[in-house]
């Protein structure tokens, strides 16, 4: 009709404008019906779910934040199955890339496309399905935000399936030869079966409780939320029986870590790692023991400055030869982006020395324990590590005290290894338990992997307490690795 009248007004003799203006105002007119027409179309799509309104509830929701980049949906217990499900966020607009349904026979969904909802606003329904299905699960994906209230709610809802109508069971009619029955004895609308046993005259009334389907178990709930590492703890006094066995420099970029120990410790109940000076992402630890086994752990956290893990337990039989740390170069914090000082702390179990903690030698308990021990028993006893740069305004030689551990007997012997990178050892000092103390002077350049000669002490010694040592790390080190911290050792033999 309009092709028609547009014909028309070019056979008429009328003047080019008019016939212009003419074409304009039908065009015009045919816009205008083909919006009408599609409003109404839309209008009569969007009262289609009205009716459906009733059957449709919320099963679960999650807390969605705009900084991250997914969001889990927890359901409530017992949410039931369904056939259909839609997404509503209260609080913020919310732009979603995927909303992934986990259902419990194993099996999940992908809607792979971009749903923008205002705050309050339905989505479509998502992944309709002719069969009632039960969900365990529901993680929606989004991209960061910057604008906007940081966070809000995503609520899940779902649409039951229509109840099936059932038939009335078909009601037998009692024959005509059947006789009534007695008062007191409940009529027989039907035959007795195998699942109904008929009843006698004169006996008491069986129930049919026993005879009643079992209850229904209940569903398993949400998807349980991922356990969290262990929280860090501050740095402490880690007992009497605890020695330092490793220290050194790390930087925050990441990468492994490898400590050796090749004299080996034993005697060992646990070891736990501290951090010092800078955070670090520590990702697991490998132990290596003597008899080639390895034991990894993982840990997958941040363990920030100034923290240390949880105890890692050891098995007593067996030797530790070395620890691997590997450290995820992601990102820190600009407070956190530091040089870490790593330590490796171990602690001996209470039965180290084959005898009571705490129980105090005299002169004559220490020379029987001498000759009960084998004569060339060397028993670990502490260890230190001096930095690498002296720190500022200080020049020369530094003083460490070692803490020798708890319950060492009395000793005859001294011996100081030195690993990764070559001291300075200027003087050596060894107090006593009952406060006296004897001074070594000793100036000697210890490579890396060397020993001090034997110390001999006093043959009425009482048991040591601590070791005081007096040295400076060697910078001009050609077999020490780059940045690596000189590790001294102080080891005992009763």
């Amino acid at each position: 009709m309009i092709a028609r009248a547009l014909q028309g007004v070019d056979a008429t003799n009328v003047s080019s404008v008019d016939a212009m203006r003419c074409r304009s105002v039908l065009l015009a007119l045919f816009v205008v019906a083909c919006l009408t027409l599609g409003i109404g179309s839309q209008s009569a799509l969007a009262q289609a779910p009205a009716a459906e309104a009733q059957e449709w509830v919320k099963i679960g929701q999650g807390r969605y934040n705009r900084r991250s980049r997914s969001t889990l949906i927890r359901l409530n217990a017992n949410a039931g199955s369904f056939v259909a499900y839609r997404v509503v966020p209260l609080g913020r607009r919310v732009v979603l890339r995927n909303l992934r349904l986990i259902y419990r026979d194993g099996t999940r969904h992908d809607e792979r496309r971009r749903i923008a909802m205002r705050n309050r606003q339905v989505s479509l329904p998502i992944n309709p399905t002719a069969e009632p299905r039960a969900l365990r699960g529901a993680l929606a994906f989004h991209r960061r935000s910057r604008r906007g209230r940081r966070f809000a709610t995503l609520e899940l809802w779902g649409l039951r399936a229509p109840p099936t109508p059932v038939p009335p069971a078909p009601v037998a009619a009692r024959p005509a030869s059947q006789p009534a029955s007695p008062a007191g004895t409940p009529a027989l609308t039907q035959p007795p079966t195998a699942a109904t046993p008929p009843v006698t005259p004169g006996a008491p009334a069986t129930t049919t409780a026993a005879l009643a389907p079992p209850p229904e178990p209940p569903e398993i709930p949400a998807l349980p939320p991922k356990r969290p590492p262990p929280r860090p703890q501050p740095i402490v006094d880690n007992g009497p029986l605890s020695v330092l066995v490793a220290r050194a420099s790390v930087p925050t970029a990441g990468g492994a870590h490898s400590f050796a120990f090749p004299t080996g410790f034993n005697r060992l109940a646990r070891l736990r790692l501290q951090v010092r000076g800078g955070a670090i992402n520590l990702d697991d630890v490998t132990l290596q023991f003597g008899n080639g086994e390895s034991r990894r752990v993982a840990y997958g956290a941040s363990l920030p400055a100034n923290r240390q893990t949880i105890w890692l337990a050891l098995k007593p039989d067996q030797r530790l030869t070395g620890v691997t740390v590997r450290l995820n170069p992601r990102r820190l914090r600009r407070r956190d982006a530091k040089r870490a000082t790593l330590d490796v702390v171990a602690q001996y179990r209470d039965d180290w020395l084959s005898r009571p903690l705490g129980s105090t030698l005299t002169t004559s308990a220490a020379a029987e324990t001498r000759t009960a021990q084998p004569p060339k028993a060397w028993f670990y006893l502490g260890g230190q590590s001096p930095p690498l740069f002296l720190a500022r305004n200080r020049v020369g030689y530094r003083t460490d005290k070692v803490r020798v551990v708890q319950g060492a007997m009395a000793l005859r012997a001294l011996r100081v290894d030195v690993r990764n990178r070559g001291i300075t050892l200027r003087a050596l000092s060894v107090t006593y338990r009952d406060g006296s103390r004897d001074d070594f002077t000793v100036r000697r350049r210890l490579p890396a992997g060397s020993s001090l000669p034997v110390l001999a002490l006093k043959a009425d010694a009482p048991p040591v307490q601590s070791v005081e040592l007096t040295y400076r790390t060697r910078l001009a080190d050609a077999n020490a690795a780059p940045n690596a911290r000189a590790f001294v050792e102080v080891w005992g033999q009763p």
